[in-house]
């Protein structure tokens, strides 16, 4: 599954194990972590449930234990806006 082989890469680029980038959140769903970002002094998550790989989700990472779905809609675009600039440096990077 390619979810599975970025969600791998992830976490050997990383130095992370499988409990690093594995999430049940409240629905008791499984996420994996595709990317995490800091972002005006906040860290933030983008996560992909592992069945529905239509469903993802952008969190604050509160601490270890408490992960925030984004619900204001202007911060969730500047978020998003955020991953997409990171991703796209590291694709430069990686050319």
């Amino acid at each position: 599954m390619v979810l599975m082989r970025i969600a791998k890469l992830f976490m050997r680029e990383n130095n992370m194990k499988k409990k690093d980038y594995i999430i049940t959140l409240d629905d008791n769903k499984e996420y994996v972590l595709i990317n995490s970002i800091e972002y005006d002094g906040r860290k933030y998550i983008y996560l992909v449930e592992l069945e529905n790989n239509e469903n993802c989700v952008f969190a604050e990472l509160v601490n270890d234990d408490t992960v925030m779905e984004i619900e204001d809609q202007v911060l969730l675009a500047n978020v998003i806006s955020e991953f997409a600039r990171v991703e796209a440096e590291n694709e430069k990077k990686d050319s």
